[in-house]
């Protein structure tokens, strides 16, 4: 769970986006598993505070660009 709401809605996107990416793979005829290494690394780099909430930021940016009223 994110610190603040625009780290949550961050970690419930890239959520929402592994879920697709991984019924895409399912439907692959071929994998490929990545090493444990990888995915640890993976993990510290994307699951940090501070790109976690970055992450979110353009997408906050193009809500408020399309409607603004949520901030009223």
């Amino acid at each position: 769970m994110g610190k603040d709401v625009d780290s949550a809605v961050s970690l419930y996107v890239q959520l929402e986006r592994a879920c697709e990416n991984q019924l895409l793979i399912d439907q692959s005829q071929s994998t490929q598993l990545i090493s444990d290494e990888v995915a640890r690394k993976t993990r510290e780099f994307i699951g940090s505070e501070l790109v976690v909430w970055g992450s979110f930021q353009p997408l906050y940016q193009l809500i408020e660009s399309l409607d603004s009223s949520f901030k009223d």
